[in-house]
C-alpha cells in the first residue's frame, strides 16, 4: 500500500427477513464512518420489527 493513502473499510449489513421490518425501514445499511443501529430515531440505521 502507497504511503498516505489508507484503504477505506466499510461494512454493510443486510436484513434477510426484511419482510418483518416496520413498514418503510430500509433493509440494509452501508457504514462507512462508524455508527448506532438500533431502533432510536437518533440510530445511523433504526431498524424495528413489526411487533
Amino acid at each position: 500500500m502507497a504511503e498516505g493513502k489508507a484503504r477505506q473499510q466499510t461494512l454493510s449489513l443486510h436484513v434477510v427477513n426484511g419482510s418483518e421490518l416496520e413498514s418503510g425501514r430500509a433493509a440494509r445499511c452501508l457504514f462507512t464512518q462508524g455508527g448506532d443501529v438500533g431502533h432510536s430515531s437518533e440510530c445511523h440505521w433504526s431498524v424495528q420489527d413489526r411487533h
